[in-house]
């Protein structure tokens, strides 16, 4: 299974600021890549995350729904997010009528 994953990471300001966006895909092998200069590399930090699920459905009404409760969640008390990296998971046979997605925050 090939997974798709969006990161968002080196926040400036919390949610208030700019933060670079890192697309990548999960390889079991060591590729021949060209302009291999360009490419960036992030590691994961070992932590403690939250991870939401989104409900089966239409895609994008599904994303918004769950970032919906992702910001309820953020403004409980102890549930504080530390925007230093969050992770969107896609796999490669998502169906954008009746898809389901992962959201992970730190």
């Amino acid at each position: 299974m090939v997974i798709i994953a969006v990161t968002s990471t080196n926040y400036e300001q919390g949610d208030a600021g700019l933060y670079e966006v890192m697309v990548s895909v999960h390889v079991q092998e060591p590729l021949q890549l060209q302009n291999l200069d360009m490419i960036k590399a992030f590691t994961v930090p070992a932590a403690k995350y939250a991870v939401f699920v989104t409900e089966r459905g239409p895609i994008i009404e599904m994303m918004q729904r769950t970032w919906a409760d992702i910001w309820q969640w953020s403004q409980q008390p102890g549930n504080n997010r530390a925007f230093t990296g969050d992770f969107e998971y896609y796999s490669k046979d998502i169906n954008p009528e009746d898809g389901q997605q992962k959201f992970i925050f730190r």
